[in-house]
């Protein structure tokens, strides 16, 4: 059985670079598939690589799809995943501002 939600990337940039090797490492603890898709591209969820060509940023939206024991649970973690990021292009580019621990995603129904 496989579970699919879709959510809108509430951290800037949005899951490149320092995030995105945060979500490889938090995506880690699940042994199932995941499979992350944004428009009509999608990739593993577990890859680098896979981010990097799907380019998910700041606002947009995602969805998720995990298969596997405990898919539930764990795309409840995803819904509560938070990581250091910046809040929006300003902060990121201000040189005074310092990343933040935010929450990453907000669920679309």
């Amino acid at each position: 059985m496989a579970i699919e939600k879709k959510f809108k990337i509430l951290i800037y940039p949005g899951l490149h670079s320092r995030p995105g090797t945060e979500w490889v490492k938090f995506i880690s603890e699940f042994s199932g598939n995941i499979e992350i898709s944004k428009g009509d591209k999608s990739g593993d969820g577990r890859s680098l690589m896979a981010l990097f060509k799907l380019l998910p940023k700041q606002f947009e939206e995602i969805n998720i799809k995990l298969t596997g024991e405990n898919e539930e649970q764990f795309m409840e973690e995803i819904k509560n995943w938070e990581t250091k990021a910046f809040l929006n292009e300003d902060d990121y580019k201000n040189e005074g501002v310092e990343e933040s621990i935010l929450r990453v995603f907000e669920e679309i129904e």
